[in-house]
């Protein structure tokens, strides 16, 4: 992982120069999250991989159809419809804001139980 100087409130990597850019909300250094991908990716079942992805973090629509591309189950949470792009699910009543609230505060049917 290349650190990526942003003025974000946490770290920025990228996968290789120019590669997959990452936004590691949730911890404090990229070495910390690198250190934590290390232990977590020898758990991977790659014939059982759904990915999830939202409109937050610098999305673009150009994201959208990247990901749809992607040869996994998958859903892409949108605060607005993506036309053309079949894992985009729009969620309504986000219209005016700029991309979808953090999902795992809601519990209705796309609420995600955090382990």
């Amino acid at each position: 992982m290349i650190e990526i100087e942003t003025p974000l409130p946490y770290p920025v990597a990228e996968l290789g120069k120019g590669g997959v850019r990452l936004h590691l909300v949730h911890y404090k250094t990229v070495m910390e999250a690198q250190n934590k991908w290390n232990v977590r990716k020898t758990r991977i079942n790659y014939d059982n991989v759904c990915l999830i992805m939202n409109d937050r973090n610098e999305f673009t629509i150009q994201d959208a159809y990247e990901f749809d591309k992607l040869p996994y189950k998958k859903i892409l949470l949108t605060h607005l419809p993506i036309d053309g792009c079949g894992s985009a699910q729009y969620i309504k009543g986000f219209e005016k804001d700029p991309y979808v609230p953090v999902m795992a505060y809601y519990k209705n049917k796309f609420s995600i139980k955090k382990i």
